[in-house]
């Protein structure tokens, strides 16, 4: 595999990763407005705002998926030699910096964003399903 096409891989690969796991963010938010904010003022949800939420993920998946290409973390081969990525292995201060950053914005922020909204669901539903056995009780 030349180097040109393993950066390709890179680049692709961590493109699609990256804007895939910032639409489960956006999900997650929608899910919560859907379901708990936004019922309880009864407004609805602005199609254009959805759309700017997903334009803005595809951003962010870009400009961290070009920063390699700009020489803020490095693509490569991967340690097996079977696929190409991010280099992990990459000992100066801006590999190390664009990794710790990749790590925090791309998955610790996220998972963080995530598990906090789907438990406001979850605080939600029961407090839904215990004021129904009152009622019907």
């Amino acid at each position: 595999m030349s180097e040109a096409s393993c950066v390709y891989e890179a680049f692709v690969n961590y493109y699609s990763g990256t804007s895939f796991m910032f639409y489960h963010v956006c999900i997650t938010v929608r899910r919560y407005l859907g379901i708990v904010a936004l019922p309880l003022n009864n407004v609805p949800i602005e199609k254009s705002r959805v759309a700017l939420a997903f334009a803005g993920c595809q951003l962010l998946s870009l400009v961290l998926a070009v920063s390699p290409l700009l020489g803020f973390g490095t693509y490569g081969l991967e340690a097996h030699g079977t696929s190409c990525g991010l280099v992990w292995n990459d000992r100066s201060i801006t590999g190390k910096a664009y990794l710790i950053m990749r790590e925090t914005v791309c998955y610790v922020l996220p998972v963080t964003i995530m598990g906090i909204f789907y438990a406001l669901i979850i605080k939600a539903i029961r407090v839904l399903i215990i004021h129904y056995k009152h009622i019907y009780a």
